[in-house]
């Protein structure tokens, strides 16, 4: 199997410190490959981190006997083919192993050190050996997500296997990740996978008024599109487990222009609706032709929140034409914008 040369210039770069690896697996949905692909090795370079990512040979492979707190998973599970269909063997790739080694400061001398010191295990000088010890396997960490993330994008893309995700998902941390002493193999500790957890304000809490609401609804049929598109994309933005900021932008943008477009059929004169279907710039049709429409404009009404529906709409333009990243907290304020621009378009009243 054909692997990328690692750039021998970029394993040079810093030399000092002891030479240290930071061993992690990673849990997939399933990644379908020829049985000929089993136990390739892939390898990369970059600023002085250089990174093997290993697929698994048999179901065995990565499965770990010291780890009763996690469930074991196959590495490998034989790919369901019809008989007689002609169908080429597969194999569906369950678990990965990406290898990241680096130079850090911290020998093993330093751990048998702290373990001789007070408290043993349990005191201080432990504890800073901890410490120091996970602030250089997160390193190895952030390297091995970046570079697994990248390769499980790009697959994603070629392989027309749609159950693999989003291109937004990260790889998950499958079990223990430990950080070792590369000539040794022995490692300085062990690393499970982050947790995280989420708060949210009480006042979200649906009052009987909105679930009688939801009931008169449901009979109604589906909910319009425009307040759907905007329930979706504050999922993308902060409920899914997998955030995907650029298209939830995409999304909140598309329900703005919906809403508004519906805003001015369903209250605008049929004389004052002229063009409105030619108009795609957001920002112009909650301007300049609501001025026209209905005599209000919301860059006169709220010019704090018309600049950002237009910076809305803008980032909408530059992630369909130029593939613009969308940074985490933009994404929020953007979402919050649109909300505030639905209750804004609900206030319009229909043209005289």
């Amino acid at each position: 199997m054909t692997t990328t040369e690692p750039d021998r210039d970029a394993e040079q770069v810093g030399t000092t410190g002891n030479r240290l690896a930071t061993i992690i697996r990673f849990a997939l949905r399933g990644v379908w490959v020829e049985p000929s692909t089993l136990g390739s090795q892939y390898t990369w370079a970059t600023d002085g981190y250089h990174v093997t990512l290993t697929l698994p040979r048999s179901p065995e492979d990565f499965i770990k006997d010291d780890e009763p707190e996690v469930e074991p998973i196959p590495a490998i599970t034989a790919a369901p083919v019809f008989q007689g269909s002609g169908s080429v063997p597969a194999a569906v790739v369950h678990v990965i192993e990406v290898r990241v080694t680096f130079d850090g400061p911290l020998w093993l001398k330093d751990k048998e050190t702290a373990a001789a010191g007070p408290g043993g295990t349990r005191g201080r000088q432990f504890s800073e050996f901890g410490n120091r010890a996970q602030d250089l396997w997160l390193q190895g960490r952030a390297v091995a997500e970046r570079l697994t993330h990248a390769w499980l994008s790009h697959v994603r893309t070629i392989a027309g296997q749609p159950w693999l995700g989003i291109t937004a998902e990260i790889p998950q941390q499958y079990g223990r990740s430990p950080l070792i002493d590369e000539a040794s193999g022995e490692g300085f500790m062990a690393f499970g996978p982050r947790e995280a957890m989420t708060f949210r304000h009480g006042g979200l809490a649906l009052s009987a008024e909105r679930l009688d609401r939801a009931r008169d609804l449901v009979l109604t049929g589906d909910p319009p599109a425009a307040e759907a598109l905007l329930a979706d994309a504050r999922f993308l933005a902060g409920g899914a487990d997998t955030v995907d900021a650029q298209r939830a932008v995409l999304v909140a943008a598309i329900a703005c222009e919906v809403k508004a477009k519906r805003v001015v059929v369903e209250r605008a004169e049929p004389e004052r609706r002229q063009g409105l279907g030619g108009m795609s710039d957001l920002d112009k049709i909650v301007d300049q032709f609501y001025q026209r429409a209905f005599g209000v404009s919301l860059r006169l009404s709220n010019q704090e929140l018309f600049r950002k529906v237009k910076r809305l709409s803008a980032l909408r333009n530059n992630i369909a034409h130029r593939g613009e990243p969308v940074d985490r907290e933009e994404c929020d304020q953007l979402i919050l914008a649109a909300t505030q621009l639905f209750d804004w378009l609900d206030s319009i009243q229909p043209s005289p």
